[in-house]
This record gives structure tokens, sequence and C-alpha cells, in this order.
């Protein structure tokens, strides 16, 4: 993509995201969010595609928060979804609690439907991602000597657990609620692309940019389902509106984070060595 150095993605239809009505919801909704943040940009990419009016507030994720956000939210972190105005109104602070209010927000958006049984397919298998791929992910900047060990772990899991999963979901044979290229055969994005695409993007910038060189994901490493659909996933025009303009800060941020792992692991070692030679 024009302006992205740093991960290939194409320039999407503008179809992607206006062939859903426009919602403007009984109350104003103020997300703040952070391009470093993955969890936020869940809320920014929903809200984008599921035409969603919206105000967007960008915290500096690496300044001391100022004391207004502090209120909304002591630990500092986003995403924050405020809900409504003053007085009553409601501020909402967990990603997936937030994906859930805006399912039932504008459920003609399509963010969670179906049956009792296949909303549950939908969490639990976000679940299972979370699982299997996002917490390894963090162990690759809290312990990079073992980012080789640590993505081919990630790359086990996509192969062997994710991409099955997604084989029974992926197609109307499965009994899906529609004819779509989405979980469960839906038309358009669901609970479960939301939940998961900042982090499919992030392991994609990874690759990309050579930072853990042993990751490299394709439908020989990852699977034939989980490749195809994070092809799909990577091509929606919301994906580049939400995440193109930061990439590069998400990219630098990335680099430091894995170089001050690399320290806090030197350290570490030099700590234990040393109390090691003390009781010699």
């Amino acid at each position: 993509m024009a302006g992205c150095p740093y991960l290939a993605l194409k320039q999407g239809s503008p179809a992607d995201i206006k062939a859903r009505p426009d919602i403007t919801p009984p109350s104003a909704l103020t997300l703040y969010t952070s391009p470093l943040c993955p969890y936020a940009h869940r809320i920014h990419l929903a809200l984008l595609e599921c035409n969603i009016t919206h105000t967007l507030i960008e915290i500096d994720l690496k300044s001391p928060r100022p004391d207004w956000f502090l209120e909304m939210n002591p630990e500092g972190k986003v995403p924050v979804l405020k809900v409504g105005d003053g007085h009553g109104e409601l501020v909402l602070r967990e990603s997936l609690l937030i994906l859930e209010f805006l399912a039932d927000l504008a459920p003609q958006a399509g963010i969670l439907v179906g049956s009792p049984v296949e909303r549950a397919q939908a969490r639990s298998f976000v679940d299972v991602f979370a699982k299997e791929v996002i917490t390894p992910y963090y162990t690759l900047f809290t312990t990079p000597s073992r980012a080789p060990q640590i993505a081919s772990q990630i790359l086990t899991a996509l192969r062997t657990k994710i991409s099955p999963l997604l084989a029974h979901h992926l197609s109307t044979t499965s009994g899906g609620i529609g004819i779509g290229p989405f979980f469960n055969a839906a038309m358009y994005p669901t609970y479960v692309e939301y939940a998961l695409t900042p982090f499919l993007l992030r392991l994609k910038v990874m690759e990309a940019n050579n930072l853990i060189p042993s990751l490299a994901i394709n439908a020989e490493t990852a699977g034939h389902e989980f490749a195809g659909w994070c092809g799909v996933l990577m091509e929606r025009e919301g994906v580049r509106k939400s995440f193109g303009p930061g990439v590069r800060e998400v990219v630098g941020r990335m680099v430091e984070r894995i170089e001050e792992g690399r320290v806090k692991e030197q350290e570490a070692a030099a700590a234990a060595a040393a109390a090691e030679g003390r009781t010699k």
C-alpha cells in the first residue's frame, strides 16, 4: 500500500464499508483509543466497518495519562468507550465487552448473530485463539531470546488447532448463517474478525519486517484455511483505514519492546550469575 512501507495492505473497495447502512446510536459514542493497542483497534475497526456514528479520541500511551482520562479508567488503559454525555453516561473498558455491547446496540450490523450455538461458537473460537496465539505473541517481547521456539509454537497452533476449527466455520456445509467468507459463513465481518484481526495484523507486521525471522505465515506453515481467511481479512478497506496510518508507529514500538525485552533478559542473567557467585 502506498505510504505504508511496513505492511502491504491492498486497497480495498469502499463498498466494504458502505455496504452496511449508517447507524446512529441513541446515545453519543466516544472511543478513546491508540494505534499502538490491538485491543483498542478491535473497537475502532468495528465502529468504522459497521458505520456506527462515533467520536474518536487518541490517547498517547507513551506519556502519563491526563487526570480526566484516569477518572474514566484508573488503570490508564485503552480502549474506553463512553456512552452518552454528561448525566447518566456509561463507561465501558474491556474490548470484548465493548464488542458485545455494540452487537446489542446495533444488531443490524451483524457483529454477533445466529443461533445461541453459533454465538457461543464465536466466543469459544476467540477464547481458543487468545490462549493459543495471543498469549505466546506477547512473550515474543518479554523473552525475545526464545523467539524461534515461540514462533514455532504459534505456527503449530495455527496449523493444528486454529485452521482445523476454521474449516468447520467457513462454509455453508457447516450450517453457517450465510454464504459469505467470514466466520460461520457470514457476509460481513463478525465478532470473531473484529476480535482477532488486530492481532493477525501485528503478526503479519512482524513477518513483513523480519522482526522475528522464523515467523512465516502461509498455507504450509499455518494451514490452508487460516491462510485463506487471513488473506480475506487483510484486503478489507476498514483494515487499511484503521491500521495503515499508524503502522509505522506500531513497528517502531515493536522494535523498542523487543530491545527492552533483550535488555531485561540480560539484566536477569547477570543478576542470576552474580547471585550464584555469592553462594560459592
